[in-house]
């Protein structure tokens, strides 16, 4: 990917440096874009039994197949950690959590270095119950356990528990607010009215327009949130203003 970047960036005479983490990255005034990141991040998930809250893992099959299990025991006082609204679900129902590590070092580099951050994502507003994983290859669903290392895997952000690590660190966080709404703000629809006034194909960009803020099941303004990130003196960042 970093070789593909070269490529597509060679002749811009824009200087670009690749670090491997937010931790490489030298102190100076920081504007971070988070677009589809979060969601691609290791997640954890618990499974709810008559006997209390179990890890689900990963094992292989009698057919020698990758296959879904549970561990044997239920990790103690797992429910007490849930919020109180979650803590009597029905059997069978499942938890998603991820490790706060990325969102606590957003949130240092931006409150470290008096900066910001955007991110976009699909996910949910609040933290709840559900299982989100999903699979997708050759543009297609796939089941997450088949040609592991070949589908992109996926599940969504849970962006109440993301606020809450990102604020840790001294940030003021925005929103979230669904996608649609924050390209409305900035003035999308303006600005594809210019871009038909220019352009033959105009079809094409209504149609990239509905895709971007549709909230049907086939677009992303409803699915996908948007949320920022700031230094206290910074202030509200563009398309979060009240």
């Amino acid at each position: 990917m970093q070789a593909q970047q070269e490529k597509t960036l060679e002749g811009t005479g824009i200087p670009v440096t690749w670090h491997r983490s937010l931790t490489d990255v030298p102190k100076g005034p920081a504007i971070i874009f988070a677009n589809e990141f979060f969601d691609a991040l290791p997640i954890n998930q618990a499974v709810k039994t008559e006997r209390g809250w179990h890890e689900r893992r990963i094992q292989i099959d009698p057919s020698g197949q990758l296959a879904f299990t549970i561990a044997p025991e239920p990790m103690p006082f797992f429910q007490d950690l849930l919020l109180p609204a979650l803590r009597t679900p029905r059997t069978g129902a499942v938890f998603e959590w991820r490790a706060d590590s990325a969102g606590i070092e957003v949130g240092r580099c931006v409150a470290d270095n008096r900066g910001a951050a955007l991110v976009i994502d699909y996910g949910h507003t609040e933290t709840a119950l559900g299982e989100t994983l999903q699979a997708v290859g050759q543009h297609a669903y796939a089941d997450p356990l088949t040609y592991p290392g070949h589908l992109d895997l996926t599940a969504h952000v849970d962006f109440q528990s993301l606020t809450r690590a990102v604020e840790a660190m001294g940030t003021v966080g925005f929103g979230p607010i669904e996608q649609s709404q924050f390209l409305r703000r900035l003035g999308i629809e303006r600005r594809a009215a210019a871009l038909k006034a220019k352009a033959a194909r105009a079809a094409d960009i209504d149609e990239a327009l509905e895709r971007l803020i549709g909230r049907n099941r086939d677009a992303m303004g409803e699915l996908f949130k948007v949320t920022a990130f700031a230094h206290p003196s910074v202030g509200a960042p563009p398309g979060f203003e009240t």
